[in-house]
């Protein structure tokens, strides 16, 4: 019988992910810098829509919670944070059937920025762009070379379009990931 997982690509390098700051015209831009992605193998934990009541996946085991078994296989390398899930819980399961019906098809990290340097360059670029456009819209761009990743979450859709989840082990986005034995 075929070994039941979600696979994925829960973020990558390079692609900058724009947020709407509370004050109008106002646009926060992260881009996470090659090599930025620090694991706590006691924090990471994989969820549906960013809700952690609905954990399925886990990488260590901790005191403090009921997490058992270890079912999430983390792989980082020059594209970015790939994973294997295996399913071991009824929500786990249900999960994996969402994913291969295809409703569930992107994926979003949680993160804290340990160190970030703003790009002051890229901002007036885009503030030029915006005025050419009749906006006066301002950006903060942030290039993050070493965050904590502390959740990966699957959900419908991800600000970044490049990530992804399925359940196909051999789709040809996973190519040369290797999840171990």
């Amino acid at each position: 019988m075929k070994e039941k997982a979600i696979y994925g690509l829960a973020s990558t390098y390079g692609y900058p992910v724009i947020d709407h700051e509370l004050i109008p015209n106002v646009y926060k831009i992260n881009t996470k810098l090659p090599g930025s992605f620090l694991i706590d193998p006691l924090l990471v934990v994989i969820t549906r829509n960013h809700d952690y009541s609905k954990e399925i996946g886990w990488i260590g085991l901790d005191g403090w919670t009921n997490r058992k078994d270890p079912n999430v296989t983390l792989v980082l390398n020059e594209r970015g944070l790939f994973f294997k899930l295996i399913p071991n819980s009824p929500l786990g399961l249900e999960f994996y059937e969402l994913v291969k019906e295809g409703l569930m098809t992107q994926c979003s990290i949680t993160y804290k920025a340990q160190q970030a340097t703003r790009d002051y360059r890229w901002e007036k670029n885009l503030e030029f762009l915006a005025s050419l456009r009749g906006d006066t819209d301002k950006y903060i761009v942030h290039n993050l070379s070493e965050i904590i990743i502390s959740e990966i979450c699957i959900c419908e859709q991800g600000k970044n379009q490049e990530t992804f989840a399925t359940v196909n082990g051999n789709d040809p986005r996973l190519k040369g990931i290797k999840f171990g034995a």
